[in-house]
This record gives C-alpha cells, structure tokens and sequence, in this order.
C-alpha cells in the first residue's frame, strides 16, 4: 500500500498531464511556494496556488503545448514527498529531455512548499532562456 503522500504527488502529476485545474487546486496547499532554481525565464518563487498555476501555464504556452512531465519515481514519508521526473517539452528549434527531482514539504495533505533540482542546470537554463 503506497503511503498517501506518494498517492497525493501521483495524483498532481496525473492532474498536471489532464490540465486539472480544480485537482491541482485541492493537492497544492492555497499559501505554496515553488522553488525555481536557475538563470531562465521561469525562474524564481511563485507564491500561492495562482502564480503556481500560472508556472504550469507558462510551461505550456513556452513550448507550444508539447510540454510533459514524465514520472518515474515517488519517495514519500510523513512530511516530505520526491517526485523524480523527466522534462520534454520543443522550443524555439531546441529539445528538452530534462531530469528534475521535486522536493516537497507535505501540511494537510498537500504541497505547501516546493524546490526543483534538476541534474543539468545549464541545459536547463539553456532550453528556457529567450
């Protein structure tokens, strides 16, 4: 039986996939803050599930809606959840085929904070920068 952590990061990158806005919206706690790391235009901290929301959006309207995320992986324990993923997305002529780990604090069952760490900074920054 998986812990309900692991389930509830399942859930949020099943409802990221489906564009689920109500879903995403009961598993990312109201006052989360989503860590960006790097030098590109997404970086940054997004603070509360709107400016969350609007990364998501922002993820797929820079690549013309060919943005994914492809899951490989949950940790889970009582407060904090991993997710190890894989990144794809086509921009400007270039590819993304990024791995990532999303770190995440848990409170009432949902994300209340959360830091990206990708395995290849520069490509990162590299695919989304202007």
């Amino acid at each position: 039986m998986p812990h309900r952590n692991e389930t509830m990061l399942r859930d949020l990158y099943a409802a990221a996939a489906e564009g689920d806005v109500e879903r995403l919206r009961q598993l990312v706690h109201p006052d989360n803050v989503w860590h960006v790391p790097g030098r590109n235009a997404l970086t940054g901290e997004y603070k509360g599930i709107d400016e969350v929301l609007g990364l998501f959006g922002r993820l797929a309207s820079l690549t013309d809606g060919t943005f994914r995320s492809e899951l490989h992986d949950v940790v889970a324990g009582e407060d904090h959840v991993v997710g190890l993923h894989v990144e794809h997305g086509e921009r400007a002529g270039r590819s993304l085929n990024a791995r990532l780990a999303l770190i995440g604090h848990v409170r009432e069952g949902r994300l209340v904070e959360v830091w990206e760490g990708h395995t290849d900074a520069e490509a990162y920054d590299a695919f989304w920068s202007a």
